[in-house]
């Protein structure tokens, strides 16, 4: 298992029904110490760095805490380019062929070249913690101002949005030309993707955050309720399955399993068909946030500065 320890312990937890614009999130200087395997690079910038990088093989580009969007070359980790928003960008990146698409603070999204270049901005009127799937040229997020926006990702144009009646912090999910998405109204919607009319919403009992997933016309969700759902196409709610405490991560669906971290700082395997719990896993600290799947290996991140190496079948 290769290992990492931060040499400074870094939480932060965002309570359930707590006002998105109470968040505060503080630029930190994180340096991490080898304990096992060699690195390929290590880079220093000037803020932590709260989501996941994207790379197309070549480039590696990610967004931090200091404000700024970083591009750096993959083999080397030599510095391309920098863009400088001088908000916090706490937003996954959604990477196309030649644009690169992220929100942030400022309450706006941005579209940027892969030579680091402003395309286009559109303000969001809240701040953005979370962008999503590019479909027919239509570009999908959602922001604090509880407004889930279609934009034409060429231009930044506006097509459509629609409202919802709290902040929406949740990536949106493309799936059988249907839009999901959280809100923190407590509310899982489904939309049209070319129009943004509603189809149909599930009211759970508190706010959906972080992502859904989605195999055999079966979509995934979980709520700070403690319920990890399971809908059909149609909106109906084939199983729900309640764990001690809320959810902390986002949720990964591999080899019919579906997997999230808790509050109560444990990792849970379901199974994805009947929602049945069939292992827990004990961290001993508060989850970060990311899970990774590659390969048969669940790779989790927490508090307890290590990065856990899991078996899916066990575990």
């Amino acid at each position: 298992m290769e290992k990492y320890l931060s040499q400074d312990h870094i939480k932060a937890e965002i309570t359930p029904s707590q006002e998105f614009s109470e968040i505060e999130f503080e630029a930190l200087l994180i340096s991490v110490e080898e304990q096992k395997s060699p690195v390929v690079f290590e880079i220093e910038k000037g803020g932590s760095v709260a989501s996941s990088p994207e790379t197309d093989g070549k480039r590696i580009y990610f967004g931090a805490m200091d404000g700024i969007v970083y591009c750096l070359d993959a083999e080397t980790g030599q510095e391309l380019w920098r863009f400088e928003i001088g908000y916090p960008v706490s937003c996954n990146l959604t990477l196309l062929e030649d644009r690169l698409l992220i929100g942030a603070y400022d309450e706006n999204v941005y579209c940027l070249s892969l030579n680091g270049k402003l395309l286009w901005k559109q303000n969001a009127e809240g701040k953005v913690a979370a962008v999503g799937p590019v479909w027919n040229n239509r570009f999908y997020f959602g922001s604090e101002s509880g407004n889930l926006y279609c934009l034409d990702v060429k231009t930044g144009r506006e097509l459509w949005r629609f409202r919802t009646q709290g902040p929406i912090a949740f990536i949106p999910l493309l799936y059988k030309n249907r839009l999901f998405f959280g809100s923190f109204d407590y509310c899982f919607y489904c939309l049209d993707p070319e129009t943004g009319e509603l189809l149909w919403k599930i009211k759970t009992g508190q706010e959906v955050i972080f992502n859904a997933v989605a195999q055999d016309e079966r979509i995934y969700f979980a709520s700070f309720d403690c319920y990890l759902y399971c809908c059909g196409l149609n909106g109906r709610i084939l199983w729900r399955t309640r764990i001690p405490k809320q959810p902390n991560t986002i949720l990964v669906l591999a080899e019919g399993k579906l997997i999230t971290g808790s509050r109560d700082y444990n990792v849970y395997c379901l199974d994805a068909d009947t929602g049945r719990i069939l292992w827990v896993y004990h961290t001993g600290a508060l989850l970060g946030g990311g899970i990774s799947y590659k390969d048969g290996l669940l790779m989790i991140g927490g508090d307890d500065n290590l990065l856990h190496v899991l078996d899916l079948m066990a575990g």
